[in-house]
C-alpha cells in the first residue's frame, strides 16, 4: 500500500501499489462432440484403407531391395562355392582361391600330418608373390 497527497485537502488515501493478476488466458470451454475428422478414427474406413496403403508400399519396396540385391550377386546363393576340400590340395597343383580363403587355411589343407604348417605357409606365400590373396588369384601350391 501507499499513501497518496491528493488536492488540497491534504488527505491520505491508500492505493494499491500492485493490482491483483488477473487471469490472462481465456477460459476453456468443453465442446460436445467433437470427434474431429471422420477419417481419423481407428474403425472408419478411410483409416484402414491408409494403413493397406502403407503396407503395400513397404512390401513393394522390400521386394525392389531384395530383387536389386539377387542381381547385383549379393544374394546367399552366389555367395561362392567353398573352399577345396584336403583331399583335393595336392602339392605342385594349382588352387584358385575361394571366398574366405587363407594362406593359413589352405597351408594347413596341404601340410602334411609331420610339417609345420608355418613353414608351410611361408613356402605357399613365396611361391606366389606374397601378395595379399584375392579370390580368383590361382596359386601353385608348394613341393
Amino acid at each position: 500500500m501507499a499513501a497518496i497527497l491528493t488536492g488540497s485537502t491534504r488527505s491520505l488515501e491508500a492505493v494499491p501499489r500492485h493490482r491483483p493478476l488477473e487471469p490472462t488466458r481465456p477460459v476453456l470451454r468443453v465442446l460436445e462432440g467433437g470427434a474431429g475428422r471422420a477419417g481419423g478414427r481407428p474403425g472408419s474406413l478411410v483409416y484402414w484403407r491408409r494403413r493397406a496403403l502403407v503396407l503395400a508400399v513397404a512390401v513393394a519396396a522390400l521386394t525392389l531391395l531384395f530383387l536389386l540385391a539377387r542381381a547385383a550377386g549379393a544374394g546367399p546363393e552366389e555367395a561362392g562355392a567353398p573352399s577345396a576340400p584336403a583331399s583335393s590340395l595336392v602339392s605342385g597343383a594349382v588352387h584358385v582361391a575361394q571366398p574366405g580363403d587363407t594362406y593359413w587355411s589352405i597351408g594347413v589343407a596341404v601340410a602334411d600330418s609331420g610339417d609345420d604348417v608355418r613353414s608351410v605357409v611361408d613356402a605357399l606365400q613365396a611361391a606366389n608373390g606374397g601378395g595379399p590373396l584375392q579370390v580368383g588369384d590361382r596359386l601353385v601350391l608348394p613341393d
